[in-house]
């Protein structure tokens, strides 16, 4: 994704709620766009992920950033674990976290990243 735009970035409690309060958030910042529905969905799995299989940050929370260019949406769910161990090396529908399947057929792009915090992220072209 060339030169970002930071559209929005939150702190969230870690509890059943969350995946809705990021579905919200993500939907009042960007408003309508054709693959809304995929989108949210999309964040719905990685804010649950965060909050089941993760840990939270420092401050007790975890992370959500919307970025945006021309073309390209980019989300990234932050947390405080230190792993992130896919079980099989090719998604499948019948994979224990169904959700990583989701993303990895209808994301662009998605990936993980360790530095110190976690942080799974996508993008999806617009």
């Amino acid at each position: 994704m060339s030169d970002p735009h930071l559209l929005a970035e939150w702190r969230l409690q870690v509890d059943r709620n969350t995946p809705g309060t990021a579905r919200g958030l993500i939907r009042e910042t960007i408003g309508s766009t054709e693959r809304l529905d995929e989108l949210l969905l999309l964040v719905d799995e990685i804010v649950a992920n965060a909050v089941v299989h993760g840990s939270p940050e420092a401050d007790g929370q975890i992370g959500l950033r919307l970025e945006r260019d021309a073309r390209t949406i980019r989300i990234v769910a932050t947390d405080g674990g230190d792993h992130f161990e896919p079980e099989l090396a090719e998604p499948r529908s019948d994979w224990p976290h169904f959700g990583l399947y989701l993303l990895d057929e209808l994301a662009d792009r998605w990936g993980v990243s360790i530095d110190g915090e976690k942080a799974v992220w996508f993008e999806m072209d617009v």
